[in-house]
């Protein structure tokens, strides 16, 4: 069932709807708190690093997230739902 939910996901949703989702439902998470590194990131939504850096840069200047030492800040999270939905 996880297999076939995570070949839906690949094919119908493109890399920065992923990467907004993953943001979005690893931005409450406080216990345990992890630490994602780009290539986790990357492996957990089906992408590449270079990817997940790049879209990571645009949403930080389209104002979507801050970075600020090792870590991600959702800034619009609205914004960030509507990248979430693809658009």
């Amino acid at each position: 069932r996880r297999l076939s939910a995570m070949a839906k996901e690949l094919a119908l949703h493109p890399v920065s709807s992923r990467l907004a989702r993953f943001l979005l439902s690893n931005a409450e998470e406080d216990y345990p708190r992890r630490l994602w590194t780009q290539d986790a990131i990357a492996a957990n939504i089906g992408t590449v690093r270079d990817v997940v850096g790049r879209l990571l840069r645009a949403f930080a200047e389209e104002g979507l997230i801050r970075r600020e030492r090792g870590r991600m800040v959702v800034v619009d999270r609205a914004g960030l739902e509507r990248k979430a939905q693809g658009e």
